[in-house]
């Protein structure tokens, strides 16, 4: 960043943390983007199911995991910025890491650092380029990537290839939806917003969450000052936009009665206040469905079968430093 940039910079976050009178200190939570800024950051994505099913009185135990867990580095590049702050970006994917089992058994293990892989076709990933418009909001609302699309093109790792770099995988590694809720261009400090969502794709009953997001504060790290955004989800009766009635036949459908069910959905983003770029970023749902019941031949004082289905879906982002 220029000198000048710099200064004016740091005078808008003077601005910005102005103390409202009565309410304490506020912040504009939003993205902020500098033309010719750049920046590296690498997000990682995991959906992981667990199942494991324990018959203590026939001593038997089995115990399976389904896992992706995608890793991708890129560097970011706004090449201009419009009168409503919506930033043109020129992305180069820089690394790539792939872990896929099934049902325990490895699917696809790929690392774009190890020389060993380098004869994968994914390693044509390597170096691409497309672009994609974000808003202050943290929606991208525009994209090309055309020919990152056409880099990889058959078998298993084409179809992987496709899902990292279309519109599904480019919106799930660059929004934030921590930003989406917020109502003007402040928010004060222990202010909270709302907003429901139906649940990742792959939960075992599929349901709306309501996510309420709240800044915490405004803390001094590395001499920068930065919003900490938390969120906290549990699950609503109100259906999320667009989201239409839930069929009783999706994910287990009435076989999920039987199971006592318990969400754990968390979140936290990290804001640099001085030049709106996102640190971190991390929203993990960790949903686990519990069934038990006793044989009925199982002698007295056994313990009962039990069957344990565990649900992890996680999206993080981390700026990456120089």
């Amino acid at each position: 960043m220029s000198g000048k940039a710099s200064l004016i910079a740091a005078s808008v976050a003077l601005v910005l943390l102005t103390v409202v009178s009565g309410c304490g200190p506020s912040a504009r939570v939003a993205l902020q983007f500098t033309p010719e800024s750049t920046a590296s950051y690498e997000v990682t994505t995991e959906v992981t199911k667990d199942f494991r099913f324990e018959q203590p009185t026939m001593d038997k135990l089995r115990e399976e995991q389904t896992k992706t867990l995608i890793r991708v580095g890129y560097t970011q590049t706004v090449t201009d910025v419009d009168d409503q702050g919506v930033a043109n970006c020129a992305v180069t994917i820089d690394r790539l890491s792939v872990y896929m089992t099934n049902k325990n058994e490895e699917r696809l293990v790929f690392d774009s650092a190890n020389e060993a892989d380098r004869g994968n076709p994914l390693m044509r990933l390597i170096g691409q380029r497309y672009t994609v418009r974000i808003s202050p909001k943290g929606k991208v609302v525009g994209f090309d990537s055309q020919a990152a699309q056409k880099a990889v093109t058959a078998g298993f790792e084409g179809r992987l290839a496709e899902r990292l770099v279309n519109e599904e995988g480019l919106r799930e590694r660059h929004q934030i939806p921590a930003l989406w809720g917020i109502n003007g261009d402040s928010v004060a400090v222990k202010k909270s917003w709302r907003q429901v969502e139906p649940s990742p794709p792959g939960l075992l009953s599929p349901k709306s969450f309501e996510k309420v997001y709240t800044l915490k504060g405004i803390e001094t790290q590395n001499g920068r000052n930065v919003a900490v955004i938390e969120m906290n989800a549990m699950e609503s009766a109100e259906p999320a936009p667009d989201q239409g009635q839930i069929s009783a036949a999706a994910g287990m459908g009435f076989f999920a009665r039987m199971f006592d069910s318990q969400d754990d959905y968390t979140g936290k983003l990290l804001l640099d206040m001085e030049n709106g770029d996102v640190l971190e970023y991390d929203e993990t749902l960790i949903s686990t469905y519990l069934a038990q019941e006793m044989p009925s031949n199982a002698p007295e004082g056994a313990a009962p079968d039990t069957l344990i289905m565990r649900f992890t879906h996680r999206i993080s982002m981390k700026q990456l430093q120089p």
